[in-house]
């Protein structure tokens, strides 16, 4: 339904990724509190060259939320349509980058379509941007994290240094 789960279908679902040798993981989705379980298992795909991204999460706060505050995941936090902080979106030094998270087209329950707006949406924008990047060769004559770096832009306002690196729309 979108609103619960469990976590050890999640840990479950990233050792299929690990053993199916993926690059790339997606966690639109997290805790407020730190997981071992969780921590280990990201230390594992790390470990393995599997890139995780994660939602920072939508509770308006200053707080970690996990996975993505482990230092081997990238977290993503939320803009609004006018480059500002999105409402809902978590903030703090911990967080690497932050994306469009307003109105995105998107999958919803029910095998439907809807617009929906969230640090889940940025996180997935972000993990697009990653996928492009280790499918184009072209686009791999630079790192991974100068390629990001090179998708950014500079935004002055409140939360100056709590939100990452600003990502274009």
């Amino acid at each position: 339904d979108g609103k619960v789960g469990r976590l050890s279908d999640v840990i479950r679902a990233m050792h299929m990724a690990n053993k199916d040798n993926v690059d790339l993981v997606n966690l639109s989705l997290g805790l407020p509190t730190r997981s071992y379980a969780l921590q280990e298992t990201v230390e594992l795909l790390s470990s393995n060259n599997i890139t995780v991204v994660a939602a920072a999460g939508n509770l308006n706060a200053n707080v970690e939320f996990y996975p993505a505050a482990f230092d081997k995941v990238i977290s993503v936090g939320g803009l609004n349509t006018a480059g500002s902080k999105l409402a809902s979106s978590n903030f703090g030094s911990w967080i690497d980058y932050s994306i469009l998270g307003q109105n995105i087209y998107s999958t919803s329950p029910k095998q439907e379509y809807s617009y929906l707006s969230g640090t889940s949406q940025s996180a997935a924008k972000v993990s697009g941007l990653i996928a492009r990047y280790y499918l184009d060769p072209s686009l791999q004559t630079q790192t991974l994290e100068d390629f990001l770096a090179s998708q950014k832009f500079e935004r002055e306002d409140n939360y100056k240094e709590l939100l990452g690196v600003r990502l274009q729309k």
